[in-house]
């Protein structure tokens, strides 16, 4: 545990300048980092010192892919929908035809169902 912790210490810094050369939000970073070592530690309990930055650098890299990804997607979606980030949904112009009504009142049910699906506070 002690060595894990000086190489924590050791790397943290190095990873999240690397890191932020290509994601720029930095508590992202800071959780993608943090995200890093926990998965390093889940899988790689018996890791000897000298395999270490070989493993970390690639969790690390494969975890900034998969944000980068994601944040991709996530915006061709927000931009091929036509709505601005953060608008609501129940916003959304349906139009005024009958068709309309009946895929908001589905919307509306939708959004039912997954509220109650929700646990308690």
């Amino acid at each position: 545990m002690a060595a894990l912790e000086k190489l924590i210490i050791d790397y943290q810094p190095r990873l999240y300048a690397y890191l932020r050369r290509f994601i720029s939000d930095e508590k992202v970073a800071e959780d993608i980092v943090q995200d890093s070592f926990v998965s390093f530690w889940n899988n790689y309990p018996d890791c000897s010192s000298s395999e270490f930055p070989r493993l970390i650098y690639t969790i690390l890299r494969h975890r900034c892919l998969d944000y980068l990804k994601h944040q991709r997607v996530r915006n061709n979606l927000i931009s091929n929908a036509g709505y601005v980030e953060g608008e609501a949904l129940y916003d959304f112009d349906f139009g005024a035809g009958a068709d309309s009504r009946c895929m908001y009142e589905e919307l509306n049910m939708q959004i039912n169902s997954v509220l109650t699906s929700l646990p308690p506070k």
